[in-house]
C-alpha cells in the first residue's frame, strides 16, 4: 500500500514540475523506462490528492476476458 501511494505522489510531483517547465515532458518517459526512483521529482504532499475514478478502455477489458 505504501508503494502505490509514494509512486503516485512522486509522479504528481514530477508532473507538477513539468507543468511549471522545470523539467521537460520527456522526463516521464525516461523515468518509466529506467524505473529509477532517483529521477522522479519531489514527492507531492498527500493533502488534496484523491482517486476520483478509474476508466478502462473496452479493448483492455476484452483482452482481460480472453485470459480467463
Amino acid at each position: 500500500s505504501g508503494f502505490l501511494k509514494q509512486m503516485v505522489r512522486g509522479l504528481v510531483g514530477t508532473l507538477t514540475e513539468i507543468g511549471q517547465e522545470k523539467q521537460p515532458v520527456e522526463r516521464i518517459e525516461e523515468i518509466l523506462a529506467t524505473r529509477d526512483r532517483k529521477k522522479v521529482g519531489p514527492t507531492a504532499p498527500a493533502r488534496g490528492l484523491w482517486l476520483e475514478s478509474v476508466t478502462y478502455p473496452d479493448s483492455l477489458l476484452e483482452w482481460k476476458q480472453g485470459l480467463s
